[in-house]
């Protein structure tokens, strides 16, 4: 493609899809290179997905496999990295911000793969990190997203998913879902997954007291809060904390110790839990104050009791 405003080079490719599985999406012991897919805002849906459905139907069938690269959208490809030599091109540390799904069906379906069928590519050169996330925004706009869904690409939301990642082991280890059905398949309890939305509920119940805007009025919680809960300043715990003390909730729902219908009142709990554990007065969401106050709602609830556990 012709020079384009922040994008060093940029590439639009049609190849062999056998050779596509094999030289970008297969590592050297034949496994699917999951970490490629690490900036795209939804994860594999799985083979059952109506849409991934019709990518197997179609490459099962010889007549439509051959209508491949105009059938399907095709995939985007972005590296900080791209070389040519002759007609080959060579990428390093390359993401498929958009065709995740594409990728895995022809990963499901490699073995159906022949020299006729063919993938279409964007392939794009650039090091700019608001370019990077335009470009995941636009190539996944075609298809429903939701808005939430791209608070996945902020900084703040990928220390979060690390924090997370810090207890494991620990009897509270919880999940936290950067990316839409990131833990399906994974034998991973859904109680213990948090995604970015309900993590943000969570926060602004406890944290920003609205539990009714997470109740009732999600959109203009966002709308409010989405800058001071999802600041680059705002501190991982807050959200480990908040979710910690819903996910125990759910447990003491769950063995009966509350009733049922209490569950209803959870976001308006959350604030009443905070109060009573760690104080009524609380920090702000960037504080060093608040990493004691959050570390006194873990310690409260880091351990379940004996009758306390997954249902």
């Amino acid at each position: 493609l012709p020079p384009i405003n922040g994008i060093d080079e940029a590439y639009l490719v049609i190849i062999k899809a056998r050779d596509f599985v094999r030289n970008l999406l297969v590592s050297e012991d034949g496994n699917l290179r999951s970490h490629i897919f690490e900036e795209n805002v939804r994860a594999f849906l799985g083979t059952d997905n109506p849409v991934n459905k019709s990518i197997t139907e179609t490459l099962s069938n010889a007549d439509s496999a051959t209508r491949f690269p105009v059938l399907n959208n095709g995939i985007t490809v972005v590296s900080p990295d791209v070389r040519v030599q002759g007609s080959n091109l060579h990428l390093e540390n390359f993401q498929i911000v958009n065709g995740c799904q594409t990728s895995n069906m022809l990963y499901q379906n490699k073995d159906k793969l022949d020299d006729s069928i063919m993938v279409g590519l964007k392939v794009v050169e650039t090091q700019n990190e608001n370019v990077f996330s335009d470009l995941v925004r636009a190539t996944n706009s075609q298809t429903k997203i939701e808005e939430t869904q791209f608070l996945s690409l902020r900084p703040i939301v990928k220390r979060i998913e690390a924090y997370f990642n810090t207890y494991e082991g620990q009897d509270g280890r919880l999940y936290f879902e950067r990316r839409d059905r990131q833990y399906v398949g994974r034998d991973i309890p859904v109680i213990r997954t948090f995604s970015v939305n309900i993590a943000a509920k969570c926060v602004a119940s406890m944290f920003l007291r609205r539990p009714d805007l997470a109740y009732r009025y999600p959109k203009r919680m966002y709308e409010l809060f989405s800058e001071e809960i999802f600041s680059d300043n705002t501190k991982e715990v807050v959200f480990y904390a908040s979710c910690l003390s819903l996910y125990r909730l759910h447990l003491l729902v769950a063995s009966a110790d509350i009733p049922q219908n209490m569950r209803k009142f959870k976001w308006h709990i959350l604030v009443l839990v905070g109060a009573i554990v760690a104080g009524k007065k609380i920090p702000k969401l960037n504080s060093r104050s608040m990493e004691s106050y959050c570390q006194k709602i873990i310690r409260a609830f880091a351990k379940s009791g004996s009758s306390v556990v997954d249902p």
